[in-house]
């Protein structure tokens, strides 16, 4: 199952429509249709995403997965959530999409 926070949505249709102004479209009439969207990341939710060296801005993100009990957090900011990647926190793993694929192509190997 795929799940977005309203905040993680806010900013991909931000970040579309200022890379792929011609994509920002199909987010909405096709993406969105098979993903869940859950509460946003509580105050709490969100310290451990500042704890764990993210920006406010980002914090968010990583919160409401945590709070999701999400397997993967899987996002292609490396700026910000580089030092993440592999990690598990919480039960919930920090990757690149290329990461995310790989576990789903080749479940137990990643």
């Amino acid at each position: 199952m795929l799940l977005t926070s309203p905040h993680a949505l806010t900013e991909a249709g931000r970040n579309l429509k200022l890379k792929y102004p011609e994509a920002a479209g199909r987010l909405e009439e096709r993406i969105l249709s098979s993903i869940t969207v859950v509460p946003e990341a509580t105050p709490e939710a969100v310290k451990v995403g500042l704890s764990n060296g993210l920006p406010p801005k980002d914090a968010p993100i990583l919160g409401a997965a945590l709070q999701a009990g999400a397997d993967m957090l899987v996002t292609g900011d490396s700026r910000h959530f580089g030092h993440l990647y592999a990690e598990t926190l919480r039960g919930t793993k920090v990757g690149s999409p290329a990461m995310a694929l790989t576990a789903v192509l080749f479940p137990g190997e990643s």
